[in-house]
């Protein structure tokens, strides 16, 4: 399959300060490419050169099968984008605000898509009314739907869900899987949270201080079914001798004072528990973490 985009040794330098290093990856048709990385990583960066908005200092850019800086305009008329928070007019209602930025679209865009990008991002009754008395998380959907005028054939999202609430993060995550399921859009999306782009993604770049550590298929990187479960018990080495003569017999138990630790599936850790507890050990405390928490901690704390 021939990669939608594709960048090459791509460079970003400030100064004596180098943000991205090196860095290289391709987005394939209908992928959800996650950007994944703390703040500071170089995310945003490289998102600003895939849309142009910065230069790279080296490395190359092909989107669509052409280069970046000798195909600017073509290539951003297919692109729809959210960098850092949407800004609107706040006098005026979502659909105005939506109308003028249509006007602004090199094709025609009628007022029916209008319409159907309200309905679909959960705006339809409040598209006449003044985005100045949004919410944030509203804004963010209103977002998206600029993003989603021109029916673009890739769509880039930065940070969508920073500074939601707990309920603003799921409407939003839910509009992107629905953007994914509906319309197989290929879809680039940064985060510094591990737990949205395991919901959303199917491919991840995990960066760190400007360079790309690794990348790969989420499925290939998150095995949801083991987990790493700690389990704080009052006797320690008995806990793991009960574990050691049951049929968890063939997983690695580590001991640490008054816990217990071993790879296991969420499926299996109520029957691990009953066999504590028939040898008369007492649980205090049960905590699980998939491994790729603990491998993006190792990988992005150096």
């Amino acid at each position: 399959m021939i990669p939608l985009v594709e960048v090459q040794g791509l460079v970003k330098d400030y100064g004596s300060l180098r943000a991205v290093q090196e860095v290289s990856f391709e987005v394939y048709p209908g992928d959800v490419l996650g950007f994944l990385g703390p703040n500071g990583a170089g995310k945003s960066t490289t998102l600003r050169m895939l849309l142009s908005l910065i230069r790279p200092t080296q490395g190359s850019i092909q989107i669509f099968g052409k280069d970046l800086i000798s195909n600017r305009t073509a290539i951003l008329s297919k692109i729809g984008c959210i960098i850092e928070k949407p800004d609107f007019y706040k006098y005026l209602t979502a659909r105005q605000n939506l109308q003028l930025f249509a006007r602004w679209s090199p094709t025609h865009i009628p007022s029916s898509r209008i319409s159907e990008l309200l309905d679909f991002v959960g705006l339809g009754s409040r598209g006449n009314h003044r985005v100045g008395g949004f919410s944030h998380g509203m804004r963010q959907r209103l977002g998206l739907a600029q993003a989603l005028l021109n029916n673009p054939d890739l769509i880039i999202l930065d940070e969508p869900t920073t500074g939601l609430d707990p309920q603003g993060i799921i409407e939003v995550r839910e509009l992107i899987l629905k953007l994914k399921q509906e319309t197989n859009k290929t879809i680039i999306l940064s985060s510094h949270l591990l737990s949205e782009i395991e919901l959303i993604a199917n491919r991840v770049v995990i960066l760190n201080k400007g360079k790309a550590l690794v990348q790969g298929e989420v499925s290939e990187l998150v095995n949801a079914s083991e987990l790493l479960v700690s389990i704080q018990v009052d006797n320690g080495l008995k806990a793991q001798e009960a574990l050691q003569q049951s049929r968890f017999s063939g997983h690695e138990i580590l001991l640490s004072n008054q816990e217990i630790q071993l790879k296991t599936s969420r499926q299996e850790i109520p029957e691990i528990l009953g066999i504590l507890m028939d040898n008369g050990i007492s649980i205090y405390a049960v905590e699980s973490k998939r491994k790729l928490e603990d491998y993006f901690l190792k990988l992005t704390s150096n």
